[in-house]
């Protein structure tokens, strides 16, 4: 019998290097299987018994490669590179409205009401909240599935969650942590001062004073609690620090890499950061240096891609070391998610993949922005957050339904109106001090030009255009409100309301000089914030 390898898929072709031949009698040709005989119970009886001696001797050597390829089989499946857990976008987002929590789509849309007192981000369907100071754990749907009882929780991760149930949200020496599944029934039982996630069967925690171990899925510690600190296990092995110094090691317990680094992080994609002399880099797997230690921090890793901080810079580089989007290439950088980065620029924040292509184009109207799934971001726009789409719409928040351009045109109209306020400060003060008789204007027409060929005086002062006389600036409209006693307007008060920009905050000013502003909805009175005298 020969082997006919090539051809075949992949666990077809570990079928032939386990066994070291195929099913092909010799005679069979090349790409053909020979047809198998019939060993159907009806059928045996017409088998002569030499032939059946001669079918059972042709199928022992196809039963014992059969049993090699699954043994085979199993040790690689057993022994294969843990893979690093990576957190997939529920399309769920918790927001804050009026002081409590929920949770919108992609759409915007709020499909789980604002209850919470703190809501968390979902992971394998549930979400962490908190109700009267103890945390629970919500479906997609909203529905408490696990009570609130825990003073502290960690995402779920492979179907398990770290729990602490005593004492309090801060470390302490009592503290008692333990692991939930997600029915909320206790795989192991609070019993550790700290711990950390699982990663495949192993999750590291601390017993007692100061060392760290690692348990299996029965709450056994496999690997006794030796380390000062330690990481769950990524790609087969994890991070361990022994007397101060980081190595790496394996599932038995014992040193891959020996303990010689000041700082170190999981693996992912076949490299892992770590620290020497101040200065991080990455090694393989084997200990040895992909990328000399060079850079100041790593502060993300996506895909085979890092982003670092240089010189107090952020940038990205690739496995390689080679620079994708240089260090000051943009004056901020958030994390990358999905192969995404929000950045600022002069000209607003945007979002870049990890060539540094732009998804999102910089616009002047958004603060800061950061990336939280396809397509959905958190962005800052006029000092609120709010959530958009990669279009730039924002899709949740004050200024939900307007696009990024139109918002960005309304904050220079907002701009402009804080500063025409002040402007008519000047003029109602150079009116009154002109004509003492009468105090300031009543009307804004009074501090405007004067007809064609009439001279200035106290019913046209010629203070301001003509244009703003008749109350109109920039999308803001501009009314003046006066009260007189004795014949003289000592009290005075100005409103300017957006005309084209709906969630525009509307400003006032009156007779004290301070320029107040209060969102789109809301009056604006003596107690409305003070627009500070540096902000037009």
């Amino acid at each position: 019998m020969r082997c006919i390898c090539g051809h075949e898929n992949l666990a077809d072709s570990k079928f032939c290097m386990a066994c070291g031949g195929s099913l092909v009698q010799p005679g069979t040709p090349s790409g053909a299987v020979a047809a198998q005989p019939s060993l159907r119970p009806e059928k045996a009886a017409a088998v002569s018994l030499p032939e059946r001696k001669q079918r059972i001797a042709l199928w022992k050597p196809v039963l014992a490669c059969v049993l090699v390829a699954a043994a085979v089989a199993a040790y690689f499946w057993l022994n294969r590179p843990e893979p690093a857990y990576k957190f997939k976008a529920s399309g769920l987002y918790p927001v804050s409205v009026d002081g409590k929590w929920g949770y919108i789509d992609r759409t915007g849309a709020l499909v789980i009401p604002p209850t919470f007192d703190v809501a968390e981000d979902f992971s394998e369907g549930l979400a962490a909240v908190i109700s009267q100071d103890k945390y629970g754990y919500i479906d997609v749907h909203g529905v408490l599935k696990i009570p609130y009882q825990f003073d502290q929780v960690l995402q779920f991760i492979n179907g398990l969650a770290a729990v602490k149930l005593c004492c309090g949200r801060n470390p302490g020496p009592n503290d008692q942590w333990g692991f939930i599944d997600t029915e909320g029934k206790y795989v192991i039982n609070p019993q550790f001062t700290a711990a950390m996630p699982f990663n495949g069967d192993l999750a590291p925690v601390k017993q007692g004073g100061q060392f760290w171990g690692y348990i299996n899925r029965k709450g056994k510690f496999v690997i006794p609690a030796t380390f000062m600190q330690a990481l769950p296990f990524n790609e087969g092995l994890a991070a361990v620090s022994q007397n101060g110094r980081f190595g790496y090691i394996d599932k038995e317990g014992k040193f891959a890499i020996n303990p010689q680094f000041e700082g170190a992080s999981g693996f992912w994609d076949g490299l892992a950061a770590v620290s020497a002399g101040g200065k991080w880099g990455f090694i393989d797997r084997s200990g040895k240096y992909v990328i000399n230690p060079q850079f100041e921090t790593i502060t993300s890793v996506d895909s085979g891609f890092y982003e670092i901080t240089e010189s107090g810079k952020s940038a990205v580089v690739d496995k390689n070391g080679k620079f994708l989007i240089n260090p000051g290439q943009f004056s901020a950088m958030s994390m990358m998610v999905d192969g995404q980065i929000g950045v600022s620029t002069p000209n607003g924040a945007g979002v870049i993949d990890k060539n540094g292509n732009w998804l999102l184009p910089p616009n002047s109207a958004l603060d800061s922005v950061v990336p939280l799934g396809p397509g959905v971001y958190r962005a800052q726009i006029a000092g609120e957050e709010c959530f958009i789409d990669q279009a730039g719409n924002v899709i949740f928040g004050r200024f939900k339904g307007q696009s990024l351009n139109s918002i960005a045109a309304g904050i220079e109209s907002e701009k402009q109106a804080s500063a025409t306020l002040r402007t008519l400060i000047t003029a109602q003060l150079s009116y009154a001090s002109t004509y003492t008789s009468v105090g300031f204007a009543d009307k804004l027409t009074k501090l405007g030009p004067p007809p064609p060929g009439a001279p200035v005086g106290q019913e046209h002062a010629g203070l301001i255009d003509a244009e703003l006389a008749n109350g109109s600036r920039n999308g803001y409209q501009f009314s003046l409100q006066a009260e007189s006693q004795d014949g003289i307007v000592s009290q005075y008060s100005i409103t300017a309301t957006p005309t084209n920009f709906s969630a525009g905050n509307i400003y006032c000013t009156d007779a004290t000089g301070a320029v107040r502003f209060s969102k789109s909805g809301d009056a604006c009175t003596t107690n409305s914030h003070v627009v500070p005298n540096h902000v037009p």
